[in-house]
């Protein structure tokens, strides 16, 4: 009588998925981006915040001179903005996407206030 031996991970039964209570592997979600597309996002808004930061230099001596309290927060933003800008382009951002948009938005918002109803 013969016995033939079937390695494990080649038998049916050997598959996470089909184990009671195993969790199957997990795959990107549908649209995140993975390899060379995320790489180019990361260094599209690696160059966004670069330009970003200069707008918020250009405008500081300005700001500095009207008050310089304002002109100090443009000269600090400035500086997140060119580390952001850093670690991104290095591919270091993806855990810090969420703050960055959220910090982002929140100046954006900042700014929309300051020109409707004022600071």
């Amino acid at each position: 009588m013969s016995t033939t031996i079937v390695p494990s991970d080649s038998h049916p039964d050997s598959h996470p998925a089909s184990h009671p209570g195993s969790q199957p592997e997990t795959s990107p979600a549908p649209g995140a981006s993975t390899g060379p597309v995320l790489a180019a996002q990361s260094r599209a808004a690696a160059a966004l915040s670069c330009v970003a930061a200069l707008v918020h230099l250009a405008v500081a001596p300005e700001h500095l001179a009207e008050w310089a309290p304002a002109g100090l927060f443009l000269i600090v933003v400035a500086a997140g903005q060119l580390w952001l800008a850093r670690a991104l382009w290095r591919g270091l951002g993806a855990r810090l996407v969420p703050a960055a948009v959220l910090l982002t938005s929140g100046l954006v918002a900042l700014y929309v206030v300051s020109r409707t109803i004022g600071l």
